[in-house]
């Protein structure tokens, strides 16, 4: 004989067995097998936005969009089969209209006779994921449009596992092609010059033990034929031991200029036609270091005429000052040196002054020009790399975040999850629950990291928008120190506010969030025992916020810089009491966008003290 059920018996035992998605942390909701909503938990509410009431006896469908209801029907019926559904990622429709990128799970649920009598869901919200890797892919797209312009190829080497990942552009200085070739270190050097060979395997093992950044130019032999003079430049990554894990680098087909460049006798007598198409900066100079002539791309960068460059003392009047401020002195001028020893001196990192007072950052080679055996001159080709400067900036507080703030709780989530599939704690609940509870923990940090950084670059963009009003500002005090009272009570650190009436024009939730970041970080520098402060009073048109702490303080010459993104007074401090060194920069960018000012400061010994003002508003918010 067949089942013998009502339908109100088959919702009621379907009622009963789903239960357990009450206590589900994710969206989870229940459906008959026509997709009719069974069950619905308070996470499905705060994601969808439909109250239990509303979504109960409603079709699944009214949260698909129309495109995607033939492809949700289709899960459904596979999960009414008996099926288990895992990680579909697809697209839901909130109350609201907003389309939300999702991960569903489904799964049959059945009766105590096992038969199917509808199917849990379960959703994991991925929009935030989705985000960054829209975003992930948008700045590798412009990283590699930047390349090609640049005619420069970046790689990675992993010294661990010999993986060596080229960029696109690296494919086409070297002229092979990406789904054939696999780069490692081995089939690298089958692309160097025979006669190069040994001295980059010598480079290559000194880079290993020596952290320093290296610049080498070297040729490369291509397999349609072609010869290439080629520079590369590397940086090694070390770990906390020292050691070297990876070297990052550029490469940069410089044949042309090369060749150039074995050639200054030519350029100097009658060739400039040919070397104001050249892109880089190209001078001459005479045996005195005057400047006999200058391409345009040179005065360009100069910000001068070729009546006011010619002649002129290149040292005297470009590179007397170094980038901290400090005296260049002639004789230790590499530029100078050709014309002393005349030999080619190279520079990777310099600055030449412009005649309006600025300087820019500049890479250069100094040719000496020698007519039978004698020094008459010399040639400079110089390049401005101010915007390769930024790139490596950015890449080293990427590599930072990469190194410091992710790989760290990833690994720890990772160890806690291998443990738990393993089954190695499948007979110590108690430890199995403290694994789950590192793993939380650890996610959570991660999520914070990516939350900062996408609040910092909405902030930096320009796109952020406030909602500001008259606001009382000692209101806003309290309330941002009540929600770290815990924080405080748990380390032992006394949290006291001083407050006058005043009021404030602004975002009462940003400077709420402002407040909170500099009242945790006063509480993360402080020891148990001490005080931290939160005050605030009315100056002559502005009203003055301040935190204050006994903590290490800061250093002098961090004052400023701490402002700055992923900026930290001390990294291995930072690691340990946590942060990810965009606090400071959020504060500033909400403080500046409100039309105020944020600074910091810390006499020795003191402690330190974190200080923002915000214009006045006379009747605050009620």
């Amino acid at each position: 004989m067949g089942r013998v059920f009502s339908v109100s018996d088959d919702l009621a035992a379907l009622r009963r067995s789903a239960g357990f998605v009450q206590a589900s942390p994710d969206p989870a909701i229940v459906l008959t097998p026509e997709g009719v909503i069974i069950d619905w938990n308070p996470a499905a509410e705060r994601l969808y936005g439909y109250p239990a009431q509303e979504a109960l006896g409603a079709p699944l469908q009214m949260l698909v969009p129309p495109e995607l209801q033939d492809a949700t029907s289709a899960l459904l019926s596979r999960a009414s089969a008996g099926e288990a559904v895992s990680q579909v990622e697809t697209q839901r429709i909130a109350k609201d209209g907003r389309r939300i990128d999702v991960s569903i799970s489904l799964a049959p649920v059945r009766d105590s006779r096992g038969a199917i009598i509808g199917v849990a869901g379960f959703t994991r919200d991925i929009t935030l994921r989705t985000l960054v890797e829209e975003r992930l892919r948008k700045s590798e797209a412009q990283l590699a449009e930047a390349e090609q312009i640049a005619g420069l190829g970046s790689w990675e080497w992993d010294v661990i596992s010999d993986q060596v990942p080229w960029s696109a552009n690296l494919y086409r200085i070297f002229g092979v092609d990406s789904a054939t070739f696999t780069p490692t270190c081995e089939t690298y050097f089958t692309l160097v010059h025979p006669e190069d060979r040994a001295q980059m395997q010598v480079l290559a093992k000194a880079a290993l033990e020596d952290a320093a950044p290296m610049l080498l130019t070297h040729r490369v032999v291509r397999p349609d034929g072609a010869e290439r003079i080629t520079e590369l430049r590397s940086r090694s990554i070390v770990d906390d031991a020292g050691d070297v894990v990876r070297l990052v680098g550029t490469v940069q087909d410089v044949t042309d200029a090369v060749q150039a460049r074995q050639r200054p006798d030519r350029a100097s007598r009658g060739n400039e036609a040919a070397l104001n198409c050249a892109g880089d900066g190209l001078c001459g100079l005479s045996l005195d270091g005057t400047v006999t002539f200058a391409n345009p791309a040179a005065l360009r960068l100069m910000g001068q005429d070729i009546e006011e460059m010619r002649g002129r003392d290149l040292h005297a009047t470009f590179q007397h000052t170094r980038s901290d401020g400090t005296p260049y002195a002639a004789q230790d001028s590499p530029i100078l040196a050709s014309l002393r020893d005349g030999a080619v001196h190279r520079c990777d990192r310099d600055v030449f002054w412009r005649r309006d007072g600025t300087c820019f950052a500049v890479e250069y080679t100094s040719t000496p020009l020698l007519e039978h055996g004698a020094i008459t001159g010399a040639v400079v080709v110089f390049r401005d790399i101010s915007d390769r400067r930024a790139v490596e900036r950015a890449m080293d507080e990427l590599t930072s975040v990469v190194s410091h703030e992710l790989r760290t709780p990833l690994a720890s989530i990772r160890g806690s999850l291998g443990l738990l599939e393993s089954g190695a704690l499948s007979a110590s609940p108690e430890k199995a629950r403290r694994m789950i509870e590192i793993a939380v923990q650890n996610t959570d940090r991660v999520v914070r990291l990516i939350n900062d950084i996408l609040d910092v670059d909405h902030l930096s963009s320009g796109s952020a928008t406030l909602s500001a009003g008259s606001c009382d500002a000692a209101q806003l005090v309290r309330h941002a120190a009540a929600g770290l009272t815990t924080t405080a009570e748990a380390a032992n650190v006394t949290l006291v506010t001083r407050t006058q009436p005043s009021a404030v024009l602004a975002d009462a939730d940003r400077i709420i969030q402002t407040l909170t970041n500099l009242i945790a970080n006063a509480i993360k520098f402080s020891e148990p025992g001490m005080i931290v402060a939160v005050g605030v009073q009315a100056r002559d048109g502005d009203v003055l916020f301040e935190v204050s702490d006994e903590g290490p303080g800061v250093p002098p010459h961090k004052i400023d810089a701490i402002f700055e993104r992923f900026e930290q007074v001390d990294a291995s401090d930072s690691r340990e009491k946590g942060g990810s060194g965009l606090g400071l920069t959020i504060c500033r960018a909400i403080v500046e966008l409100h039309g105020g000012r944020i600074w910091a400061q810390s006499p020795a010994g003191a402690g330190a003290t974190f200080s923002f003002t915000l214009p006045a508003s006379p009747v605050p918010r009620k």
